[in-house]
């Protein structure tokens, strides 16, 4: 190169780069005009955003503590304000991935793996609705790309970024474990990404530092996250579910997309032949997750997500597998591009979008906000200082975000019904119905489903009866009984 010349970008990359940006921004532009409300589990991490704790009942912090800083950002407790950090991230991930495809194969290899990453379906779907996988597959990408520094000559320093990024991820989903065996099962398997034992100490020590809060806050509350996440894997001895394990993987060609998964799958099968090749350690690592999933499913069962960690290092291999079929590979992309382009326009459209059967496609997203306002406005009509209690999570979470968010209904206050020292939920063990109220036999409101008793021997007069519509609840009717405080603490002994 002459002198004083400028080295030229590589187009490959400007190209990725641009992709990335602009769906980004595609994403991001939706997000004020989604049809739908907050769904159960967004409107908790919400809740845990305003208590900015090292923990909670059932995840670990960092989701709330994003939450807050979008919501501190952008001045608001909105849907938007609360989803339009998602995007950011994700396209965050990308990069990571991105850099560290340009390490093990080139600009193109980098290029190819950061456009497989963004246009994966379960990307696209985590860019609208709030899930504890965001920042988890951002802290893997990183904490991927750190490791190979600190094995190809880097330091302690590297080791030391690596285990910040795996202590971040602990913080943010448990499920890093997975691909936390895979990085160990691919150091014993490939000399080329091992790390020395003083690397390994430094890496250990550091994500064990940064994860340790979390670990204080549950020793100081009995260990609620993991008996929720012993709860949620449901083991119950070994009872081979064939169905459950064989729906689990065929989800993931939704998940990843038809192309993707498909050569990750043929990455799997010829894996014990492959001797060298950057991708062994990938599919190696992207492995771990599938496989540790697919055995709870076949145990017990699955949700699609529990192993999307594994595609963090799973579009890296695809860009490589895929290399030697550069059509397919392209077609891989445009393919999940056009998923990505349309998920958002669904999401807007969701009061429109109906299956064959008549119903609504994504009910499950629709009319919670409608149920809480028909209970918030019965309870001011009814009490001076009203206080709804209820016991179903899903009510409760979605109560809670009506009632505290920034323009909320801050008037009317909502408990959970008290529970034994097990409970079942973050409102149960925070938002009991508090004792002194119990005590005193204030008069509160009961809010619950019209098919279930009311938790409490002596129920005053029911106020109000209603059936929800379409959506969520659709069909469910609902009541609000007013009933003494003391009542309900003494059925809830």
């Amino acid at each position: 190169m002459p002198s004083g010349a400028v080295a030229r970008p590589n187009s490959a990359l400007l190209g990725a780069l641009a992709l990335i940006l602009g769906l980004t921004v595609w994403r991001i532009a939706f997000l004020p005009v989604l049809g739908i409300d907050l769904f159960v589990d967004e409107s908790q991490y919400w809740l845990w955003g305003r208590e900015l704790t090292f923990g909670h009942y059932s995840k670990p912090p960092m989701i709330g503590w994003l939450i807050r800083a979008s919501t501190e950002i952008l001045g608001t407790d909105s849907a938007f304000a609360i989803r339009a950090w998602l995007p950011v991230v994700h396209a965050l991930t990308a990069v990571g991935v991105m850099w560290l495809g340009v390490r093990l194969g080139g600009a193109a290899t980098g290029a190819w793996a950061g456009a497989i990453f963004v246009t994966l379906p379960a990307v696209g779907l985590g860019s609208i609705l709030v899930s504890t996988d965001t920042p988890l597959m951002c802290a893997i990408a990183f904490a991927l790309a750190f490791w190979h520094r600190a094995a190809k000559g880097g330091g302690r320093g590297d080791a030391a970024l690596m285990g910040l990024c795996l202590g971040l991820g602990l913080l943010s989903k448990y499920a890093l474990l997975f691909a936390l065996a895979g990085i160990g099962a691919a150091m014993i398997a490939d000399r080329g990404w091992r790390l020395g034992r003083g690397q390994i100490a430094v890496a250990a020590g550091v994500a064990l530092a940064v994860f340790a809060p979390n670990l204080i806050w549950n020793a100081l509350m009995g260990f609620p996250t993991f008996q929720h996440t012993a709860d949620n894997a449901d083991w119950q001895g070994f009872a081979l579910n064939w169905q459950g394990a064989a729906i689990f993987l065929a989800a993931q060609f939704a998940v990843a997309g038809p192309v993707v998964f498909a050569a990750l799958l043929a990455g799997f099968i010829g894996l014990a032949g492959r001797e060298r090749g950057a991708e062994r350690a990938l599919v190696i690592v992207a492995l771990a997750p599938l496989g540790i999933v697919t055995a709870q499913a076949l145990a017990s069962h699955a949700y699609a997500n529990w192993a999307v960690g594994a595609y963090v290092p799973g579009a890296l291999a695809a860009a490589i597998l895929l290399g030697r079929q550069p059509k397919l590979r392209a077609g891989a992309v445009a393919l999940n591009l056009v998923l990505c382009l349309g998920l958002p326009v669904a999401f807007v459209q969701a009061e429109a979008i109906r299956g064959p059967d008549g119903r609504l496609v994504l009910r499950r997203h629709i009319g919670q906000a409608e149920v809480s306002a028909a209970a918030i406005a019965v309870a001011r009509a009814a009490m001076d200082a009203p206080v709804l209690v209820a016991s179903d999570r899903w009510l409760l979470a979605d109560l809670f975000y009506r009632t505290r968010a920034r323009g909320g209904t801050g008037d009317v206050a909502v408990h959970a019904l008290p529970e034994g020292p097990r409970v079942s939920h973050h409102y149960a063990l925070l938002y009991a119905l508090p004792p002194e109220m119990i005590a005193a036999d204030a008069p509160v409101l009961w809010f619950g489903a019209a098919d279930q008793p009311v938790p409490c021997a002596t129920p005053g007069p029911t106020l109000a009866r209603w059936v929800a519509a379409e959506g969520v609840h659709g069909g469910r009717a609902f009541q609000i009984v007013a009933v003494g405080a003391g009542c309900l603490g003494e059925a809830a002994r």
